[in-house]
């Protein structure tokens, strides 16, 4: 824009010029001082307007340039307010048989439910940040809820998190309200990129549906979701502490209601060409529960040329001396690949014993096949899941249940 004004300016003098010599009006133009000074502040001063625009127009968001819009305030002096909305919509089909009677449900997929949230941060400058997050979660027909007697589910709303914090760099963070406890997500560490296909908790895929006992030709008590638990932290009021990470490692403890009391250890780090990700936990279960305390922990794997392994277990100490204590363990075998430019391609095989979470002396296996494919410029994955789910117990014949879960997950 400059430029055009140079352009215009000697295209004007020159013009001038040219036509007070051609006419023979005048040979020489004498111009006042003064009238010539106020015309170069003037011209200055719109310069300065023009750039002063142009670097606004730079620092303003185009609308599909990044998946979170900030909206950015001053509230103090030096201090920044950054607000974002955040969520996604996670919708699939469902076909389950169960030995006995087959369905086909429309499900909102357990393994990374609908939800949204804002986040918000303070940060004065320095060391120092404080922040909020609200979330929100609301399912239709939860893939974990329906059964072959009951398809349709409208869940109201459900608050995920609801909390505050404050982190400095080297003395680490501080969270109030309901939030994430220490040891949520501990049991479900993995970089297979098929999680939302399958992955260690076997209750997201089918988990309101029950098992049919073909000794007595009837449906059982046992539903899936009570058979194949991974013991998972969970998310409540508390208060929680995470340190700064340290080579790698961190530590969080947390404190909540009802007497909940959790602590995990985490590892995060590249080293060389694998990336390794893990971490174990101990957690009380609460003066409301029949169990005393439970350990769990996961570790995964995955190496450059896309090979990805995953193993998680767990076992929970019951407070009735005749109960048997759960326990499982959990491995994934997994291949990332680029064929298509939208995004990865993720293949896995998964497997897993679940001993006496329903009753005592029962023995719950699973089977699994999983695939996600990435749509990066969507902001997507679709995905297909299969799941084989079997539990032997004492004087039953449980039939299998199979299970086959595709669908789309759009992220904002």
């Amino acid at each position: 824009m400059k430029k055009k004004m140079v352009y215009s300016a000697l295209a004007l003098g020159v013009g001038m010029s040219f036509c007070l010599t051609s006419t023979g009006m005048a040979k020489t133009v004498a111009v006042d001082e003064d009238i010539l000074k106020a015309m170069q502040t003037q011209l200055a001063q719109q310069a300065r307007a023009i750039a002063d625009l142009q670097a606004k127009l730079k620092n303003v968001p185009q609308v599909g340039e990044t998946e979170h819009v900030a909206v950015v305030s001053h509230p103090a002096k030096g201090a920044k307010v950054q607000v974002s909305l955040y969520g996604q919509v996670d919708k699939g089909v469902m076909y389950a048989d169960d030995g006995n009677s087959d369905k086909t449900f429309f499900v909102d997929n357990d393994a990374s439910s609908t939800r949204f949230g804002i986040k918000a941060t303070v940060k004065p400058g320095g060391a120092w940040t404080a922040g909020s997050l609200m979330e929100m979660e609301y399912q239709t027909n939860p893939s974990n809820k329906v059964s072959m007697e009951n398809e349709s589910l409208n869940e109201d709303f459900h608050v995920r998190k609801f909390s505050v914090f404050i982190a400095e760099s080297t003395l680490g963070r501080l969270t109030v309200g309901q939030h994430s406890a220490a040891t949520d997500g501990i049991a479900e560490i993995d970089l297979s990129g098929t999680s939302l296909a399958g992955y260690v908790d076997g209750t997201v895929i089918g988990g309101g549906l029950s098992f049919y006992d073909a000794r007595v030709s009837d449906y059982s008590n046992t539903t899936v979701g009570s058979v194949f638990i991974d013991l998972d932290g969970g998310r409540y009021d508390l208060i929680r502490y995470d340190t700064p990470k340290f080579y790698g490692f961190s530590v969080a403890g947390s404190i909540g209601e009802e007497d909940k009391n959790e602590i995990a250890l985490r590892y995060n780090k590249k080293i060389a060409m694998v990336h390794v990700v893990g971490g174990i936990g101990y957690a009380t279960e609460g003066r409301t529960s029949s169990s005393d305390g439970r350990w769990s922990g996961s570790v995964t794997a995955l190496l450059d040329n896309g090979l990805n392994f995953t193993f998680a277990g767990g076992v929970r100490t019951e407070n009735d001396d005749n109960r048997d204590d759960p326990s499982y363990y959990y491995g994934k075998i997994g291949y990332q690949l680029h064929p298509f430019t939208v995004g990865k391609s993720a293949f896995s095989l998964d497997y897993g014993s679940y001993q006496d979470f329903a009753d005592s002396n029962d023995d719950g296996t699973l089977f699994g096949v999983q695939f996600v494919q990435y749509i990066d410029p969507l902001s997507t994955q679709f995905y297909l899941g299969y799941r084989q789910m079997q539990l032997d117990r004492d004087l039953a014949d449980m039939k299998d249940i199979y299970a086959v879960v595709s669908g789309l997950r759009v992220k904002f």
